[in-house]
């Protein structure tokens, strides 16, 4: 997203290759739609991590933004398994609470946020690339309701 105009400019989207647990649950597979024939013909996470450096630039320039902790938690344990250095600084936005401060006073959903700021669903919910899309619509909202009010 870009700083001065706040809209999405470009996006990056890589299935990895699970290699501790390679057989994905029904389960897992049923949330995020995701396939084990998508997943086996994916990268592995240094290769995916590679592209994903090379597509982002300077990693100073970036600022990794999720709902929710959980994705900048699984992100630095990957690259410490995998003995890569974490390709972003420390600073990191979790929209989930801005979100909260911003609107609902308490934790919500995604779904239950976009239902909050009429926003359609788009894609999956769990889906990575899916998430991150969704996740930047809530942020745009919850800049334009920052400068609304003069935060």
């Amino acid at each position: 997203m870009s700083q001065s105009t706040r809209r999405i400019v470009d996006e990056f989207s890589t299935l990895v290759r699970p290699e501790r647990y390679p057989t994905l649950s029904t389960y897992c597979t049923n949330l995020t739609s995701i396939t084990q024939a998508d997943v086996d013909k994916a990268p592995r996470f240094p290769d995916a991590y590679a592209s994903l450096v090379e597509w982002m630039g300077s990693p100073s320039d970036m600022t990794l933004c999720s709902w929710g902790a959980y994705d900048c938690f699984l992100l630095r344990q990957a690259c410490r398994f995998h003995r890569l250095t974490y390709p972003f600084d420390d600073e990191y936005i979790n929209i989930k609470p801005a979100f909260s401060e911003a609107f609902s006073g308490r934790g919500v959903s995604m779904p239950r946020a976009m239902e909050m700021a009429e926003i359609p669903q788009q894609g999956t919910f769990h889906r990575g690339i899916d998430d991150a899309r969704n996740a930047a619509k809530l942020w745009q909202i919850i800049l334009r309701e920052h400068r609304r009010i003069g935060a």
